[in-house]
């Protein structure tokens, strides 16, 4: 991709909305050919074989992500088979009836297994998945989660058969394997 700015040989850093750099590569990607893109006051062009499309610009700086997500290196992780765990928490989410209360608890329960219940009158929905504890020792680990984001960061994390999750500080769940990691962010709940 050939960036083209107002002086020669100037960079651009700028942040455009997600959408519209996923729109912006599909689009190069598929054409095979050049794509120029022109950073000016407010937004950006790309210019990509005939086809014009523009974005604003997402004004100041972008939240240091490095800052936010901790070092899973220095953490204990649960891993679960990939296919149970979709299971388990396709079961509890059809538990949770209100789109306004998706409220899944995770508990790692002392013989090993990850329990998935609904918040409900359902409780224990989804059932218990064997797990493997790596690292400190996450027995007794709670965590309220919402059951739709949950289950889509399971499901976008389709090439492994074991999925890692981190959890930290009871308030959010990190989703990894070798190339990204995902941050599920948790519902604080009393009790």
């Amino acid at each position: 991709i050939y960036v083209q700015t107002n002086n020669e040989g100037q960079t651009a850093n700028v942040t455009i909305p997600a959408a519209a750099a996923k729109a912006i590569a599909t689009a190069a990607a598929a054409s095979g050919g050049e794509t120029v893109l022109s950073v000016y006051k407010g937004g950006v062009g790309a210019w990509i074989n005939g086809v014009h499309i523009t974005t604003r610009l997402i004004k100041g700086d972008y939240p240091d992500y490095k800052k936010l997500i901790p070092d899973i290196n220095c953490m204990g992780y649960i891993e679960v088979n990939r296919e149970e765990l979709l299971g388990a928490l396709t079961r509890a989410s059809i538990a949770v009836s209100s789109e306004t209360n998706r409220l899944l608890r995770l508990s790692v329960e002392e013989d090993g297994h990850l329990n998935i219940s609904a918040n409900g009158a359902t409780m224990n929905a989804g059932g218990a998945v064997e797990c493997n504890l790596v690292g400190f020792d996450l027995a007794g680990a709670k965590l309220a989660m919402n059951a739709t984001y949950l289950l889509q960061a399971v499901k976008a994390d389709d090439e492994d058969e074991t999925v890692k999750l981190y959890p930290h500080n009871g308030t959010h769940l990190l989703l990894a394997n070798g190339v990204e990691t995902q941050l599920i962010m948790g519902i604080r709940v009393r009790g």
